[in-house]
C-alpha cells in the first residue's frame, strides 16, 4: 500500500511541470501571479521559467541542454540577486519547485548537472528573507 502510495504521489508530483505545455498551471500556481504586476515589478523568474518548459516542450534537438543551461543561469542569477521583492521570491520559489519536479523526473542525465545550485538557489532564498523585504 505504501508504494502505491508513493507512486500515486510520484506521478501526480510529475505531472505538475508538464502543466504550462496545455497552457494551464500547477496547483501551487495561481494564475495572477504570472502576469502579477506591483509597482512596475514583474514575476520574472516565473515567467521565465514557464518560457523554458515551452521551449523544451518544442521536442527540437539539443532543448533539454538548453533548457538545464538556461535552468543554471537563473538558479545562478536567483543566488546573486540580494533585492528580491516578496512577488519574486515567490515567483522564483515556484519556479524552482518545478526545475526540481522536473530534475527528479529526469533522473541524472549529462545535460542536469544542476542540483547543488537547485539546492543553493532554494537555501539562500529562504535562510535570507529579510533582504527579501518579506515584511
Amino acid at each position: 500500500g505504501a508504494d502505491r502510495t508513493a507512486n500515486l504521489l510520484f506521478y501526480t508530483l510529475k505531472s505538475y511541470p508538464l502543466m504550462p505545455r496545455q497552457s494551464t498551471l500547477p496547483p501551487f500556481i495561481h494564475p495572477s501571479c504570472v502576469s502579477f504586476t506591483d509597482e512596475g515589478t514583474t514575476n520574472e523568474p516565473l515567467e521565465n521559467c514557464i518560457a523554458l518548459i515551452h521551449m523544451m516542450a518544442n521536442g527540437i534537438q539539443g532543448s533539454r541542454r538548453l533548457f538545464w543551461r538556461n535552468v543554471k543561469q537563473e538558479c545562478e542569477r536567483m543566488c546573486q540577486n540580494q533585492t528580491l521583492g516578496k512577488w519574486e521570491l515567490l515567483g522564483a520559489m515556484q519556479a524552482l519547485s518545478v526545475y526540481v519536479l522536473i530534475r527528479l523526473d529526469e533522473g541524472e542525465t549529462e545535460h542536469n548537472n544542476v542540483d547543488h545550485l537547485l539546492e543553493k538557489a532554494v537555501i539562500v532564498s529562504l535562510l535570507y528573507p529579510s533582504r527579501n523585504k518579506l515584511f
